[in-house]
């Protein structure tokens, strides 16, 4: 006997769908059924949320003050001419925020900036913190604070207060307090700078002291005074070579202190003093830089001369080449230099900012209507498994 090609080939499958359906069904005629009870819950949230808009929530204002770190320093431009030889010997700068200098952002979120902040203005106690605890006044503040960076250049300081008067104050003060900071930061750094290289120019004296005597000495000795244009062709570029040595040894140094062994800056300093330490080896040790020998065994006496003559230059240059820097470095020290400078200060605000009432009111009413049906479904659900399990042990 054939089998009718319209039975179901799983006999179980329309029961369960129809029963699924009636089970939404019975859902949505409860919810129906009790809609003025979802009206009610809704109607109660909404209330709650206006009247916690009102009166519980205090409203806030916002302040904005806009600054820009400068260009240049305030020296109008002196120091650009030795600022290549400044990177060079590795003495950074915080003016500017470039490459070679702090982040401007860090110095503006910096948690020693609102702690000053917080003591200027006693804010646990204007926030009502009673235990005066450090920590809840900067959780706090954190929250009433805010910074920015625009794509023009400007960074935006925000700070929300319920007065408009104090929250402008405070925002101004802000970018003062910054300013101090960042100058106590870079005074420390170039104060490190200048012992180094003062200490560094009080070598470089005694080396050139010692060469120059050495030079005199050979030349009253063996009455030399003038010798051969090729010797002084070698000299100058043997000096130039050892100025840059001594130039790299310098930076090398210093960014071995500031960054550590393992930073590719120090690293890069490094292969340039070691390259160039290879090169003076080969012309010292390699003969046909100066004829058919070596310089390390030339035997003629204007060689020596000028060996003698050509250190006393290189540590003549390499001086001449520290002073400036050093003349600036002892200036920085000493100068008070700001790092952000304000565009637009912060006034007080006419209108408050926060919070929107309209959206805690909206937040409410969705909080509401959702709270009402959940409530419901789950007693609907509840009413059903009852049901099933009476039928069951009946």
């Amino acid at each position: 006997m054939k089998e009718n090609s319209q039975h179901p080939e799983n006999p179980n499958e329309a029961p369960t769908n129809q029963a699924s359906s009636d089970t939404n069904l019975n859902y949505l005629f409860f919810l129906f059924k009790y809609k003025w009870f979802i009206i009610l819950v809704t109607l109660l949230f909404s209330a709650g949320g206006i009247l916690y808009s009102l009166y519980l929530v205090e409203a806030q204002f916002k302040s904005v003050v806009s600054v820009v770190p400068p260009k240049m320093s305030d020296d109008g431009g002196v120091g650009s001419a030795i600022s290549a030889a400044m990177r060079n010997f590795g003495v950074s700068s915080l003016v500017g925020g470039g490459e070679d200098g702090y982040s401007m952002m860090v110095l503006l979120t910096a948690r020693s900036a609102m702690d000053s902040l917080i003591v200027r203005y006693n804010l646990p106690e204007y926030y009502g913190i009673e235990s005066g605890s450090l920590e809840i006044t900067r959780k706090i503040l954190n929250g009433n604070l805010e910074v920015e960076y625009e794509k023009e250049g400007n960074y935006l300081v925000t700070i929300w207060d319920t007065d408009p008067e104090l929250a402008a104050e405070m925002a101004n003060d802000y970018i003062k307090i910054v300013n101090n900071l960042a100058s106590e930061i870079y005074k420390a750094e170039t104060i490190h700078n200048l012992q180094y290289l003062e200490n560094r120019i009080v070598a470089t004296d005694s080396t050139i002291a010692v060469y120059s005597d050495s030079l005199a000495r050979f030349s009253a000795l063996n009455k030399m005074f003038e010798p051969e244009t090729q010797a002084e062709s070698y000299a100058k570029s043997i000096a130039d070579l050892k100025a840059e040595e001594a130039m790299a040894e310098i930076s090398f140094n210093l960014a071995q202190q500031r960054y550590g062994d393992e930073s590719p800056n120090t690293l890069q300093q490094l292969n340039l003093l070691r390259e160039l330490q290879k090169k003076i080896s080969q012309i010292e040790n390699v003969p046909g830089f100066a004829g058919n020998f070596s310089l390390n065994n030339a035997t003629s006496k204007a060689m020596q001369y000028y060996q003698l003559y050509a250190n006393v230059e290189a540590f003549t240059k390499l001086k001449a080449l520290m002073m400036p820097i050093l003349e600036k470095t002892r200036l920085d020290a000493i100068k008070s230099q700001r790092y952000f400078y304000v565009v637009d200060s912060a006034i007080p605000a006419e209108k408050k900012d926060r919070p929107k009432r309209s959206l805690i009111v909206a937040g409410a009413i969705i909080g509401g209507l959702a709270t009402s049906v959940l409530i419901l479904l789950l007693l609907a659900g509840w009413k059903t498994l009852r049901q099933k399990t009476f039928q069951f042990e009946l």
